[in-house]
């Protein structure tokens, strides 16, 4: 059993969301920022006991208490920035030049789902938690949008039957590859739709401003936390937010196609989005509301779907001359509607990429491999030293001195890489880019070295029917499942 199951949650933290996550976050900050030490796997189960050397309850309460603090003094943050006003706060005379390289090397936490430009996975845990410890100490409302996304793989059938009537002569992988390409695009614009529905539709004349944080879930999954917006709020928005995924995707084509499960069911035809909104509240019943919402979410489909079919008030939007039988038998109408496709998304693309400003991205693992001859793949542990030996040798260029206890709070903020999937305790896939660079780069080395020409090989497992599961479980259960 592992420490983290074994362990107590605070009574502070208990009806939080990921509340378990939560409390393992500030227990390892804790650990780093004071002198305790984190409670081992076969500590003592509850943390109430008063501990001079590990972490116990009466240190996360205080913890707790400076967050309320941070919260009251500054508005809601997000886990990053708060991390980094507790880092000061336990560490007043922390250098300034150490804390900006440090955040330089956990820019990678910030980065972006490359499908939908929304935060990836490895946040939710600590957006979810935090936004509701938010709403728990401060009394200002938090709402969740969840979206979940339509007929992914009908639509990669579809564009393949448009792009093999374009394109005759292309072989099979290439029309995979253009028609996979092409999902991608509508997923991110799709999302570009949905979290600009919210912005421009959010109420400006409020004491606190919305904050919105959005992140990617799951494979189909969306979710748009909207900070200091009440649940009347969010449900007024949530019919515009439909009326903006609708306009983008007959703007593009996608009302019409079959369901690739579903191909008799007119109802399902296409590509889109739908969702449900409901209230964030530390009240330990996150799971049960996720639950409702994904009943609301398979409703609103259906209804989506009937007006589609039924009688379509986008249609006027469709490209000219739309006729999805010639597109997927006549090489002059497919082509034609893909030229009309490029148009149409590269303007919706500008129209929802306006005033974006994307976080730094610092391929850091890259750079710290790039300067040494591996010979072998490294691990978490082995990435992870080698990352934080290179930040050390960056504080030391920049003559910046360190007590021991400063470098230690810092090598919690610096190594936010790898990160695990906290639905499957897998390493993220986020960060599989850069892992497999790193490994790539460790077989080229090992060829060098020994005149071979190896290859490096993966084993892959896919999991079916998880959208069934999380009807039948619940996502909680369900990632349990996955665990």
């Amino acid at each position: 059993m592992t420490d983290e199951l074994k362990r107590d949650i605070v009574p502070s933290l208990q009806l939080l969301p990921y509340a378990r996550e939560v409390q393992s976050w500030l227990v390892d900050f804790l650990s780093a920022a004071t002198h305790k030490k984190k409670p081992p796997q076969d500590y003592i189960i509850s943390l109430d006991r008063r501990s001079g050397v590990f972490v116990d309850s009466h240190d996360i309460n205080q913890a707790v208490d400076f967050i309320s603090v941070i919260y009251a003094e500054h508005g809601y943050l997000t886990p990053w920035k708060l991390e980094d006003r507790l880092i000061a706060a336990y560490n007043p005379r922390l250098p300034q030049g150490a804390m900006d390289i440090a955040t330089m090397f956990s820019a990678f936490e910030q980065s972006r789902d490359r499908l939908t430009n929304y935060y990836q996975k490895p946040q939710t845990p600590l957006v979810m938690g935090l936004s509701s410890l938010y709403e728990q100490t401060q009394n200002k409302p938090v709402s969740i949008f969840e979206i979940d996304f339509s007929n992914m793989r009908g639509t990669n059938e579809h564009n393949e039957n448009v792009v093999k009537a374009a394109y005759p002569d292309l072989s099979a992988r290439d029309v995979s590859e253009i028609a996979m390409d092409l999902t991608d695009q509508y997923a991110f614009i799709v999302a570009s739709a949905i979290l600009k529905s919210v912005e421009d539709n959010v109420n400006k004349d409020r004491d606190e401003p919305v904050r919105l944080i959005p992140l990617r879930t799951g494979g189909d999954e969306v979710r748009v936390v909207a900070v200091n917006m009440s649940e009347e709020e969010a449900r007024v928005i949530l019919p515009e937010v439909h009326n903006q995924i609708e306009a983008a995707t007959a703007m593009l084509g996608l009302h019409d196609h079959p369901h690739a499960k579903r191909p008799l069911d007119n109802l399902s035809n296409g590509f889109g989005a739908a969702g449900a909104t409901f209230p964030l509240a530390a009240d330990g019943q996150f799971n049960d509301a996720l639950a409702v919402a994904d009943k609301e979410i398979s409703h609103n489909k259906v209804e989506i779907g009937r007006t589609r079919a039924l009688y379509n008030a986008f249609a006027a939007l469709k490209p000219t001359g739309f006729d999805l039988e010639k597109i997927y038998k006549q090489p002059l109408p497919a082509s034609r509607y893909l030229d009309q496709l490029h148009d149409t998304m590269t303007k919706l693309r500008a129209e929802m990429d306006a005033g974006a400003q994307p976080p730094p991205s610092v391929e850091i693992v890259e750079y710290v491999a790039s300067k040494k001859r591996l010979t072998h793949i490294p691990n978490k542990n082995a990435v992870q030293k080698m990352i934080f030996d290179t930040f050390l040798a960056s504080i030391q260029r920049h003559r910046i001195e360190l007590t021991p206890e400063q470098e230690k709070v810092l090598k919690i903020k610096v190594l936010k890489f790898p990160q695990e999937d906290p639905s499957s305790g897998a390493l993220s896939s986020r960060d599989f880019p850069a892992l497999a660079g790193v490994s790539l780069q460790v077989v080229q080395n090992m060829n060098d070295t020994t005149r071979k020409n190896e290859n490096l090989w993966t084993v892959g497992a896919s999991f079916h029917n998880l959208s069934g599961l999380n009807e039948t479980l619940g996502h909680g259960y369900s990632n349990l499942v996955l665990r």
